[in-house]
């Protein structure tokens, strides 16, 4: 996995010369451009974390148009134009690699809201995404906690994805891989035996 300095999640893949200049972020030209000529190059998915202001603490473009079109200039773009050099396009799939939140702060129901609008709809700029992987492991991204189990019941699970879904309507969350309701895209907790991968 490699980051680029950004200004918030995601950011990492603006190519955009123009925005790069103005806003400082890391140049990820050289990366793209050595990427394109690997012959691994069709089998590259990217996979940006995308998340909303109480983790990233955007105090304003966190929804509506401003949010897509940040999206769009950062990521999206690679699955519909993709990366172009030398007068050759290059298209990736996209997943969302990482994003969650508690939902306990209100800018992160709008920005949820947003980017779930985004990921079922393609635009001029992008295609539609599928594929999101919700964290659920860190405090601030777990929906609500649940009372400690007595020491007589098995341990419940930590996660609550019931509670994810009353603000992303349409979007299924299940613990159990197997099920399948037919949404545009589904998000899956670890189960709460799981145990964590570091770094």
């Amino acid at each position: 996995m490699f980051m680029f300095v950004g200004q918030a999640p995601g950011n990492g893949f603006i190519t955009d010369s123009a925005t790069i200049k103005k806003t400082g972020i890391s140049d990820p030209n050289p990366f793209f451009q050595r990427l394109i000529a690997k012959p691994y190059v069709n089998q590259v998915v990217m996979a940006p974390h995308l998340y909303g202001p109480s983790i990233t603490h955007m105090t304003s473009g966190y929804s509506g148009q401003a949010l897509i079109d940040t999206i769009n200039l950062s990521v999206g773009y690679l699955n519909k134009q993709g990366y172009c050099y030398q007068g050759k396009c290059t298209t990736w799939p996209i997943i969302v690699g990482e994003t969650g939140s508690s939902l306990q702060d209100p800018g992160d129901t709008q920005f949820y809201t947003t980017l779930q609008q985004y990921l079922q709809t393609g635009d001029d700029k992008h295609n539609a995404i599928s594929s999101v992987f919700w964290w659920a492991w860190n405090a601030n991204s777990v929906p609500e906690p649940q009372p400690e189990p007595s020491r007589h019941q098995p341990e419940p699970s930590k996660y609550q994805p019931e509670r994810v879904s009353e603000c992303l309507p349409e979007v299924s969350i299940s613990n159990d891989e197997s099920q399948s309701t037919g949404a545009q895209f589904t998000a899956t907790t670890a189960p709460s035996t799981a145990s964590a991968a570091t770094d």
